[in-house]
């Protein structure tokens, strides 16, 4: 696998502490600098590097809390393409 760039948005409107694993990469690590990073509420196509399969996908999954209610929260997994987006939100 090779390595590539997804981008995260916060789709909340509050901030968000947010954790990224790269489910394509050995031992299924929190990706470098997502391990809860504060996002906030208006930030937009943040880069997160991830591995890339043969196919051109990432496989991530993402946990997001709200910064000031960790009662809040959510997770998903999911398969951006290589430069894709994904949208992540407590709620």
């Amino acid at each position: 696998m090779a390595l590539g760039q997804i981008l995260v948005t916060n789709s909340d409107s509050w901030d968000d502490y947010v954790t990224l694993t790269d489910l394509n990469a050995a031992g299924t690590p929190v990706v470098n600098g997502w391990n809860r990073k504060r996002v906030n509420g208006s930030d937009r196509q943040l880069p997160a590097a991830v591995e890339i399969d043969g196919s051109g996908f990432a496989n991530v999954q993402w946990y997001a809390e709200r910064a000031d209610d960790a009662g809040v929260n959510n997770t998903k997994a999911e398969n951006p393409p290589q430069g894709g987006e994904i949208f992540v939100a407590a709620r």
